[in-house]
């Protein structure tokens, strides 16, 4: 079960300003452009989607932008939100649903929806990144996956995290991923939404480790005692084209189950190893190298 985002007839506002409305479809195809991937979240159109578009492009009312606003729906980003064949009632029948399933995947919708017919569950109307995040992780814990099934699940929702293609050893997480899978979602959540500092690593730790119930920590003393560069647990990396080696003997360490923190059995063995990609204006980022055991 994956997550779809839908555009329906009444996303957005076309009786608003130009700019306003200009500001809204360019948003809404940045949100696409970042966040569609085949790994877990989708976008699509209601078949009634265009109504409410074509007068104001095409109708008598056209506006002396419409040329700028027909870019924008058909050649723009949103273009690459399939239309499918139901309408936008149905959409928000199914989006109030127990369980909004369509086509294999759970539905939310685009917009605010201030007036009848409402959204009754808030997580299924989306307008920001992070709402889809939260709509996409309440999608996960209601539903089973594959160990990977979740390693595609994280590198889905959380694009602002680099993952290094070998990062997945879930299976060999001890008591199970799925007894953990709230604490991870909560832990990528943190760090997907954080932006490292310039400089030393201590703050970026310091902050990580407070932020989540995982311990959070660095190798420390223990790493010079690892005899080859590979236990140094450095991780080459692919940045913009370029093939780098990051540090990443930084470390989350998943003890406790969910709902278990420091009373239930503790786990030992279970790591998520990541580094740092600094020195980059207003885009740090932090590096995925290792989920699974103890390397």
């Amino acid at each position: 079960m994956k997550s779809s985002i839908f555009f329906i007839s009444n996303s957005f506002n076309f009786d608003a300003s130009v700019e306003d409305l200009v500001s809204s479809l360019s948003f809404a195809g940045t949100l696409i452009e970042k966040m569609e991937s085949d790994k877990f979240i989708s976008f699509f159109k209601s078949s009634d989607f265009y109504e409410n578009a074509v007068n104001k492009i095409f109708g008598p009312n056209a506006i002396p932008e419409s040329g700028l606003l027909s870019s924008l729906i058909y050649d723009g980003a949103l273009n690459r939100a399939k239309c499918k064949s139901v309408d936008s009632s149905e959409i928000l029948q199914l989006v109030n649903k127990e369980k909004p399933e369509l086509d294999g995947n759970w539905i939310s919708v685009f917009g605010d929806f201030p007036e009848p017919p409402k959204v009754n569950y808030e997580n299924r109307k989306v307008n920001t990144e992070q709402d889809i995040i939260n709509f996409s992780k309440g999608v996960v814990l209601e539903n089973t996956y594959t160990c990977q099934e979740y390693s595609d699940v994280f590198e889905g929702i959380y694009r602002n995290l680099i993952f290094h293609p070998s990062y997945n050893d879930i299976e060999n997480i001890d008591g199970g991923v799925e007894n953990f899978i709230s604490g991870i979602l909560d832990m990528f959540d943190v760090m997907n939404s954080y932006v490292p500092t310039d400089g030393h690593t201590e703050q970026d730790i310091k902050f990580i480790n407070g932020k989540i119930k995982f311990t959070t920590c660095e190798e420390g003393g223990g790493k010079k005692r690892r005899k080859n560069k590979e236990s140094q647990l450095n991780f080459s990396f692919d940045i913009d084209g370029k093939i780098k080696s990051f540090n990443c003997e930084f470390h989350c360490k998943l003890e406790y189950f969910d709902n278990q923190y420091k009373k239930g059995k503790y786990h030992n063995n279970n790591r998520m190893y990541f580094g740092f990609n600094k020195g980059i204006k207003d885009n740090n980022k932090i590096l995925i190298a290792h989920l699974g055991s103890h390397l």
